[in-house]
């Protein structure tokens, strides 16, 4: 195979030549691989027609590479630039050239390769074409043909003139309507030949002429424009305009964004409390809201506690700052949350008016909310006095009574009384009405907590339903977070993982807060560890350790649910003992977890202890204190499968504990627990009937334990057979062909990544071959593995191979 690259650049005896070979070689075992920039070509360049007549030759096969997506700059950022990749695909373009150049270049900064580039072909331009780029270049990427018509002023010939010369020469492409740069990379280049009174006139220009062309989202051009051209009172009513335009169409990113801008210029603005309709305080309260329902509490802090600073003397004002204060700490996990709302409630304690009654509601509700994040005992009382006070306050108090009555229902279920609870959410709807903020925070919690029953369709319906809406309402990024992970996690325990998969990758390619993103990281991590890629998961621990650990020191759910994951993780890279020891103190250190939270990591303590016996290691406590902690949540709806599961794993003798493992695989082929514990469940019972002596019965469980988990996509349970009948020297039916399965439909990257790993390359290697990152080579391996049906990277190199002999 010849490759010969950037055919663009050859001259004409160069493409004879390449001609003639191509015409000499079409019957030949040969292949000749040109590459060349054909978007770039200018009109009249001679390889439009060397390319024409090539295309007409029956051996020669055209190829057009698109552009990067979204995911490919990922994979060529890497994991460490995984906050830059909205930027690099924005800037890029996707193509991987300029991708590659900004990564050696610091956020918004140009390398001196893509500036010099770029200008050479701005320079070479007339100066009135230079001069309609420039114009054209304040206007954004791509402007339409009337507006730059408007602002140009000048004579249309002449500016079809230059628009003609610089499409010709590369710099800007044409569609029916209007013009763009080819790259968002020569707009920032030619952007930056501006003098500062030329940007000046020009952004006035664009503002005059749309403020005649009404349409969506105008105002926020148009203040943006006038901005940049200094006018400030035009700017200020245009924020203002786009904000009332923005709420009605829940673009809450874009109403946080104008009133921070009103904020920012409220001084140069003549009577800006009359333009604004508002006092300064009021605004920046609502800009601190519309960061809140964008999912930007981290904003939302600073903003607040501005207004902290202007409150003066007023009490009803100042607790409800610190309110919203102690509400966003919350939210994102910092300190000090408590203290802010109790400071709040303590300014308005003998406040008689209505409207200290209202906000003693909504400061309860949110506290008892941060209560019940820490897992602590007060929650229950909390929740009811918020919910008492709201009603007693008549409609104005139907927002925190619904709350009110949100938390005291998760509050009661997660104490056993679960039809008491199931009734108080009843009443949260009922106050909830039309109001979408307690009605999402409903769904939140009753999704949580039917998934903490075990209700995990039930859990799904509620969620996935709210995140239709908040993604309509435009709140994905915040509330619609949280909703993805109480979908996510119960359609795993289902088994559907692709479906959890697609609403795990949706969420977190976005740029959501870290405070909400931990939400779905810990799911990321079960999918991982259970698909069967450890590299994967191992790193993707490490990325996430330090700020979970960080908000674990505060929410006990994140510090035991932290536990759990690293328990699950250790489990899987074979060290039981270290899963066991990561697990024993938050099972035993006296504190009310939830019920569902600690059967799940009793389960797993006991499966520990189980790999540990498998190990000939003793078990760290008694395994009679796991029992007895079981014996303690019985009354919990989901208990019978967890300690089926656990009561298996903690029988000694081996044909006792092959015994035990039936009740729990009854219960888990009847749809309670996890679907993929089925066919782990399966293979612990043949690895219970091998020991006992039974290698038929063994045989049969192992081989239908590994045919569950192949079909679930469960990697972790098929290598873990696998190596059991290894070593037993077992030939399962299941796995006696698999080698044959080379035709598995992989995508091409895919079978890029297996061919690799058939030359014995390490995820890293592979990685550095393909300029992909790690990361996301471990994933198309775990792909690989799924779609092959094997359970590890030597089974999936010996499918390549066969299948490259069968081609052969």
């Amino acid at each position: 195979m010849l490759v010969i690259e950037d055919v663009h650049w050859a001259d004409a005896s160069t493409m004879a030549v390449v001609q003639y070979a191509i015409r000499l070689v079409r019957d030949a075992r040969a292949m000749l691989v040109l590459t060349a920039r054909t978007a770039e070509l200018p009109r009249g360049h001679r390889l439009r027609t060397d390319l024409a007549e090539l295309d007409r030759l029956r051996a020669v096969s055209r190829i057009e590479l698109p552009r990067l997506t979204r995911e490919g700059v990922e994979q060529m950022a890497g994991v460490a630039h995984a906050d830059r990749v909205d930027e690099l695909y924005a800037r890029s373009g996707g193509i991987p050239f300029f991708v590659e150049e900004l990564l050696g270049a610091s956020a918004h900064d140009l390398p001196h390769s893509l500036t010099d580039l770029l200008a050479a072909r701005y320079e070479r331009l007339s100066s009135d074409t230079r001069a309609a780029l420039r114009l054209m270049a304040v206007g954004g990427v791509r402007v339409e043909h009337e507006l730059l018509e408007s602002v140009h002023g000048g004579e249309t010939e002449s500016l079809e003139r230059a628009i003609r010369e610089a499409v010709d020469g590369g710099l800007l492409v044409t569609d029916r309507s209007g013009y763009a740069f080819r790259h968002a990379l020569v707009r920032e280049v030619v952007d930056g030949e501006l003098m500062p009174g030329e940007r000046s006139r020009y952004h006035a220009r664009y503002a005059e002429a749309l403020q005649s062309r009404p349409g969506p989202g105008i105002d926020v051009e148009i203040s943006t424009h006038f901005l940049a051209a200094r006018r400030y009172d035009e700017a200020f009513a245009a924020a203002r305009r786009a904000i009332e335009e923005s709420e009605r169409s829940y673009a809450m990113s874009t109403v946080a964004a104008m009133a921070e801008r009103m904020i920012d210029i409220w001084d140069q603005v003549a009577d800006a409390e009359a333009v604004a309709g508002m006092s300064r305080v009021d605004l920046l309260q609502a800009a601190a809201h519309a960061h809140r329902a964008a999912g930007n509490a981290v904003r939302a802090i600073p903003l607040t506690e501005l207004a902290m600073e202007s409150a003066g003397d007023d009490p009803l004002l100042m607790a409800g700052l610190l309110g919203d204060n102690g509400r966003d700490l919350y939210r994102i996990g910092e300190p000090g949350a408590l203290a802010l709302m109790e400071r709040g409630l303590a300014l308005i304690a003998d406040d008689p008016s209505h409207e200290a009654l209202v906000l003693r509601a909504e400061i309860l509700a949110d506290l008892s909310a941060a209560h019940m994040m820490q897992g602590s005992d007060d929650t229950l009382d909390i929740a009811e006095r918020a919910l008492e006070v709201g009603a007693s306050a008549g409609e104005d108090g139907h927002r925190a009574a619904s709350i009110g009555a949100n938390i005291a229902g998760v509050a009661l279920v997660d104490w056993g009384r679960v039809e008491q609870g199931m009734e108080r959410f009843a009443q949260a709807r009922e106050f909830a009405g039309d109001d979408w903020a307690p009605r999402v925070r409903l769904a939140i919690n009753l999704s949580d907590s039917l998934l903490q029953l075990g209700r995990y369709r039930e859990a799904v319906e509620v969620a996935e339903s709210a995140l239709e809406e908040a993604r309509e309402r435009g709140e994905e990024r915040g509330t619609g977070v949280m909703l993805s992970s109480n979908a996510a996690e119960p359609l795993f325990a289902l088994g559907e993982w692709d479906r959890a998969r697609r609403i795990l990758d949706r969420t977190l390619r976005s740029d959501a807060p870290m405070a909400f993103r931990r939400f779905l990281e810990h799911m990321q991590l079960w999918m991982l560890v259970w698909s069967g890629d450890l590299d994967a998961a191992n790193e993707w621990n490490r990325m996430i350790r330090a700020r979970r650990d960080e908000v674990g020191r505060i929410e006990r759910q994140v510090e035991t649910g932290a536990a759990y994951d690293e328990a699950e993780l250790l489990l899987a890279n074979g060290d039981p003992a270290a899963a066991f020891a990561r697990l024993e103190p938050i099972i035993f250190d006296g504190r009310d977890d939830r019920p569902a939270d600690r059967l799940l990591h009793l389960a797993t303590a006991a499966r520990a202890v189980g790999a540990m016996r498998d190990l000939g290691v003793a078990p760290l406590r008694p395994p009679d204190d796991l029992r007895a902690a079981l014996d303690a949540l019985q009354h919990w709806e989901s208990a019978p499968v967890w300690t089926a599961i656990a009561n298996a794993e903690l029988t000694d003798d081996p044909a006792e504990r092959a015994h035990a493992w039936q009740p729990a695989l009854d219960l888990l082929a009847a749809g309670n627990g996890h679907r993929h514990l089925f066919g782990y469940g399966l293979v612990r019972q043949g690895t219970a009937l091998l020991d006992a002596g039974d290698r038929e019965a063994a045989a049969e469980r192992l081989a239908r334990g590994r045919a569950e988990a192949e079909t679930l996509g469960s990697g972790l349970v098929v290598r873990m057979a696998d190596d059991v009948t290894g070593r037993a020297g077992l030939r399962l039916g299941a796995s006696a062909d698999r080698t044959g399965r080379g035709d598995a439909e992989l995508t091409a990257r895919e079978q890029q990544v297996l061919d690799l790993v058939a030359e014995g390359l390490s995820n890293r290697e592979i990685g550095e071959r393909l300029f992909i990152s790690g990361k996301t080579v471990s994933v198309h391996v775990s792909a690989v593995l799924r779609k092959l049906g094997v359970g590890s990277r030597t089974e999936a190199a010996a499918v390549a191979s066969a299948a490259r002999a069968s081609r052969d």
